[in-house]
């Protein structure tokens, strides 16, 4: 049963300086920086990290909250044909077991100025 559904979209310059500073530990996990910073592309690095954010944005207001706790704490990860897919931590992984949230399903698309995601939370696992 579908439980809550989230979009956003985001303007990938609005992560230039966060990128030129270095992983900003409030808002991307280690395993999400390194995902952002495989390509040599300054453009790529910013174009992922707008996707990303918008899915962690997404994720968030599926479970009917929206951004409550550390942005870090909903991580977005790749299965190895590159789907993506939500993992929650901490206090986002508390608000989601408490509405008997166990998936959410994400989409992500870039574009040289945005990023974009939907997301679906559902309350059966996967």
């Amino acid at each position: 049963m579908v439980l809550g559904v989230g979009t956003d979209i985001v303007e990938t310059d609005r992560f230039e300086r966060l990128i030129d500073k270095g992983k900003p530990g409030h808002i991307f996990t280690d395993r999400e920086f390194s995902y952002i910073m495989k390509s040599t592309n300054k453009r790529v690095w910013l174009m992922k990290a707008a996707g990303i954010f918008a899915a962690k944005e997404a994720a968030a207001k599926a479970m009917s909250t929206g951004l409550v706790f550390f942005p870090s704490e909903i991580e977005v990860d790749h299965k190895d044909n590159g789907a993506p897919f939500i993992v929650l931590h901490g206090q986002a992984l508390e608000i989601a077991n408490n509405m008997g949230i166990k998936y959410i399903h994400i989409s992500i698309s870039d574009t040289d100025r945005y990023g974009a995601a939907f997301a679906l939370a559902e309350n059966y696992e996967k």
